[in-house]
């Protein structure tokens, strides 16, 4: 599934990297459930991480760049509902639960984006984890319709409130736009297939703003090795 609910006829093939999309992925319990979970947190504002020349990590600093909310789901494994969520990403992707990063539940008000960025951090490559190789992004609610907008994943002709946009998979390829809708999954790598140490940055992408109503969604980083067991653990 493309993502769009139209007839896929006419859908030009991009020569880059894979990205997929899954409808229905999270049932409708499961997406109430992750958003009951970020409230009862109390989402807090999103921080972006930067690496230093020497190649290790900044601290996690508020950007201007990055204007949502968001908290870390610590409880999600266990948690009766939002474990199925965990297993459902374990099952799909082939990673171990354990290889995945705490869920991240994210809130977007009206107004707010996140500007264009990548995934991978480069100071995870030697880290015990190692580095991040792809990512689970789901959305737990449907967007409220904007005028002139369709449910499209590519939408290079016009903006979609809260989409997410592949800013170029392809050299010179138009942008692409996956907008949200409850109980979708996207998925890409954040890594080149003959290299998981190299960045691949034909992914980068961006949140697109957020025009009406409330965005809420949820993100899993899969490492290349086991992540909880060595959380907090430095080479």
């Amino acid at each position: 599934d493309n993502g769009n609910d139209n007839d896929n006829d006419n859908i030009d093939i991009i020569d880059g990297p894979w990205v997929v999309v899954l409808d229905n992925f999270l049932t409708d319990e499961e997406c109430d459930r992750l958003i009951q979970l970020g409230k009862d947190q109390e989402y807090k504002p999103s921080t972006e991480q930067r690496t230093n020349r020497d190649g290790t990590a900044t601290e996690n600093t508020v950007s201007r760049r990055r204007t949502s909310t968001n908290t870390f789901c610590h409880n999600c494994r266990e948690d009766a509902i939002a474990g199925c969520v965990t297993d459902k990403i374990a099952t799909i992707t082939g990673f171990p639960v354990e290889f995945s990063e705490d869920l991240q539940l994210l809130q977007y008000r009206p107004g707010q984006f996140y500007k264009r960025h990548h995934d991978f951090i480069p100071a995870h490559k030697y880290g015990p984890s190692g580095p991040r190789l792809v990512t689970v992004l789901l959305y737990l609610n449907d967007m409220e319709v904007v005028e002139g907008d369709s449910d499209s994943s590519d939408s290079s002709n016009s903006s979609k409130s809260g989409a997410t946009r592949f800013n170029e998979l392809a050299e010179g390829a138009d942008p692409v736009d996956v907008v949200p809708k409850k109980g979708r999954a996207l998925i890409w790598p954040s890594v080149l297939d003959e290299d998981i140490l190299t960045e691949d940055g034909r992914t980068d992408h961006e949140a697109l703003v957020v025009e009406r109503g409330m965005k809420y969604a949820a993100n899993a980083w899969l490492h290349l090795r086991d992540e909880v067991h060595f959380e907090g653990v430095a080479c």
